[in-house]
């Protein structure tokens, strides 16, 4: 079992803004890798990070980041590696911009490119089909092209899920939760 989880970078709103926006707020608890469910972390380059581990579409569904994304940029990236696919989604004034994604199911050798996509994404691309075709006829279970959407999203951001993180934070994460909503007293 590996990890299976997503994140969303916000550039151009401070973060306790992006926080409010997607209902979370602080614990003050730090950690060194986002073990949490949902942590976050301010990155050296401006990115405002928030990883959810598994998949909470409030945070960082389609949605979620196309709202959040008015007046800045946001990149959300989905890791499942049980099942070996990956996503990356750019979105910029509330819409989509872009979007990666590696369904190994759908086509092992395939990625689906929609919208324009950086340019990093073709060396990117280039390199791993490399690796693809170095691998053909191997027994081993590889999948190369499953990192097409995790290096151009770390590309971007600089953020990879399984790497460490430079912060000026030590730890650089922070716990978060879902705010809680008040309750609404029935009276029959």
């Amino acid at each position: 079992m590996g990890f299976r989880l997503s994140w969303i970078a916000i550039k151009g709103t401070p973060p306790d803004i992006a926080l409010d926006s997607l209902s979370l707020e602080r614990t003050g608890t730090r950690e060194s890798t986002p073990e949490s469910q949902i942590a976050c972390a301010s990155l050296p380059n401006g990115w405002f990070l928030i990883v959810v581990n598994d998949h909470i579409p409030s945070i960082t569904g389609p949605d979620s980041a196309a709202a959040i994304s008015v007046g800045c940029r946001a990149v959300v990236c989905h890791v499942n590696e049980t099942t070996m696919d990956s996503s990356a989604a750019g979105y910029e004034d509330g819409g989509q911009t872009w979007s990666v994604i590696h369904n190994p199911e759908q086509d092992p050798t395939n990625v689906d490119i929609c919208g324009r996509p950086p340019e990093s994404l073709n060396n990117i691309l280039e390199r791993l089909n490399a690796a693809q075709n170095a691998t053909a006829g191997d027994d081993t279970k590889t999948a190369p092209l499953f990192e097409a959407p995790v290096d151009l999203a770390n590309d971007i951001v600089g953020f990879r899920y399984d790497a460490d993180v430079e912060s000026e934070d030590d730890p650089p994460f922070e716990v978060l939760r879902l705010k809680r909503r008040p309750r609404k007293w029935r009276f029959w």
